[in-house]
C-alpha cells in the first residue's frame, strides 16, 4: 500500500523531489517508472501551454493584419485550443495515476515515448521546478489580492471594474488589479477599500455609489 501511495504522489506533484533524491535508485523499479510518466507529463503540460501561446499571438497578429478575418474568428479560439490540450493532458495524467493505483507499469501511449528521452527528463525536472515556483507565487499573491480588492457591496476608494465574460473567476481579476490595490494601500493607509465588481453587474447600488460618492479612483479592465 505504501509502495502505491508513493507512486501516485509521482503524479502529484513529487516526481521531481524523487529523481533529484536518487534517479539511479529508482531507474528500474515501479516509481521510476511512474516518476518518468510524471516527468513526460509535465513536459507535455509545458508543450501544451507552448502551443496555446503560439496560437494566441497568432490570433493577435490577425487582428492588426486582417480585422475581417479577425472578426471572423471566435473570439476565444485560443483559449479553446488549450482547453482541447488540458483535456488530452488529463486523460493521461488519469490514465498514469490509476496505474499507479492498480500497482501497474504499462506503456501508455505518447507517454512511454517522452519518457525515453533522458534530456527531455532533464527538460522536464527544471520547467516542473519553474513551474511549481511560479504557482506558488500566483497563488500567494492571489490571496493577498482577494484579501485587498473585496468584492462587497461598499462605497471604496478605489472601484475597479471587470467583465469576467460569465466564467472567468473574481481572483483572475483582483491579481490583475494587485498593483493597483497595493498603489491604494500606499497612498490611503492600510485602509484603503477597494472594491471589484463585474462591470455588467445589474446591482444598482454600484451605479449609485459611482455616481453619486465619486470614487477617487476608477479602473477598468476588459
Amino acid at each position: 500500500m505504501r509502495k502505491r501511495v508513493l507512486d501516485i504522489s509521482c503524479y502529484l506533484g513529487l516526481a521531481r523531489v524523487f529523481w533529484l533524491l536518487d534517479s539511479d535508485r529508482w531507474e528500474k523499479t515501479s516509481r521510476g517508472y511512474h516518476c518518468r510518466q510524471a516527468l513526460a507529463l509535465s513536459f507535455l503540460l509545458f508543450l501544451s501551454l507552448f502551443i496555446f501561446t503560439i496560437c494566441f499571438s497568432l490570433h493577435q497578429m490577425i487582428l492588426y493584419l486582417s480585422r475581417d478575418l479577425f472578426q471572423s474568428l471566435p473570439l476565444e479560439i485560443s483559449f479553446y485550443v488549450l482547453g482541447a490540450l488540458l483535456a488530452a493532458w488529463l486523460v493521461l495524467w488519469a490514465a498514469g495515476a490509476a496505474s499507479a493505483a492498480l500497482g501497474i507499469a504499462p506503456q501508455i501511449p505518447l507517454l512511454s515515448r517522452t519518457a525515453a528521452s533522458k534530456r527531455l527528463m532533464l527538460f522536464s525536472v527544471g520547467w516542473t521546478l519553474l513551474l511549481q515556483a511560479c504557482l506558488g507565487i500566483i497563488a500567494a499573491g492571489a490571496i493577498h489580492s482577494t484579501q485587498l480588492a473585496r468584492a462587497e457591496a461598499a462605497p471604496a476608494d478605489v472601484y475597479m471594474l471587470y467583465d469576467d465574460m460569465g466564467y472567468i473567476p473574481q481572483w483572475v481579476f483582483t491579481l490583475g488589479f494587485y498593483r493597483v490595490s497595493l498603489a491604494a494601500t500606499d497612498r490611503w493607509g492600510d485602509g484603503a477599500e477597494v472594491k471589484t465588481f463585474d462591470r455588467l453587474s445589474s446591482a444598482t447600488e454600484h451605479l449609485l455609489w459611482l455616481l453619486g460618492d465619486g470614487p477617487k479612483t476608477i479602473f477598468t479592465l476588459k
